[in-house]
């Protein structure tokens, strides 16, 4: 008989998040984790999830382990965190870009950050 164990699952969209625990057996990878945490969300009746559930990066997006980025093939441990990353909406650097381009002068000055001459 095989050892089993819990593990949290856990992925969000901008407008939605949800965490999960799962049982598994000891030798799975984080890929087993993400098949079962994806069969869970398309049984649930949260159209949200069940969304998640179609839409998120199951097959080659990136996970990772409390944070850190890793393999599919890495095995989990009793109490890891598996989580999903979807991609992101915009480029952080353009949005920033983006703002900061709205606050220039006509001379292409921001007028809060230059400081006057005397």
């Amino acid at each position: 008989m095989s050892e089993r164990f819990t593990v949290q699952f856990a992925t969000a969209s901008p407008d939605w998040q949800i965490s999960l625990l799962i049982k598994v057996e000891r030798g799975a990878t984080v890929e087993d984790v993400l098949k079962r945490a994806r069969v869970q969300l398309q049984a649930r009746e949260d159209g949200a999830a069940q969304r998640v559930g179609a839409e998120a990066p199951w097959v080659d997006g990136v996970c990772g382990v409390f944070g850190e980025v890793c393999a599919r093939e890495q095995r989990v441990e009793p109490g890891d965190r598996i989580e999903l990353y979807l991609p992101l909406q915009a480029d952080p650097k353009l949005e920033r870009r983006r703002r900061a381009e709205a606050s220039q002068t006509a001379k292409a000055r921001n007028p809060l950050t230059t400081r006057s001459r005397r």
